[in-house]
């Protein structure tokens, strides 16, 4: 259904996307779906090619000891702040991109 309702975006065309946290509207599957079908590439984890990270709703017991954020949500923040342009969204924003 997210293909049917998002399939004709072009907001994230060539983006990579990563998504950490869990995500309500659709599974990861449905995500990386829509993301191939719209011209985006969707990553298991973040890596410095990754563009955009979409943050779901968080699960404090998947962090680490003593963190207050996600794994990949701290390395997106060290990854920003060493220059690379990666964007963080709340999986709200993410759907309100796509609708723009």
């Amino acid at each position: 259904q997210l293909v049917e309702h998002y399939g004709t975006s072009t907001a994230l065309k060539g983006e990579n996307v990563c998504f950490t946290g869990s995500l309500v509207r659709g599974t990861r599957a449905d995500m990386n779906e829509l993301l191939s079908h719209i011209g985006a590439t969707p990553l298991k984890g973040l890596t410095k090619k990754t563009t955009l990270l979409v943050v779901g709703v968080p699960n404090p017991a998947a962090w680490k000891e003593g963190s207050s954020a996600s794994r990949k949500l701290e390395k997106a923040t060290a990854l920003h702040e060493q220059g690379l342009p990666i964007r963080v969204l709340s999986e709200e924003d993410f759907f309100a991109l796509l609708e723009e």
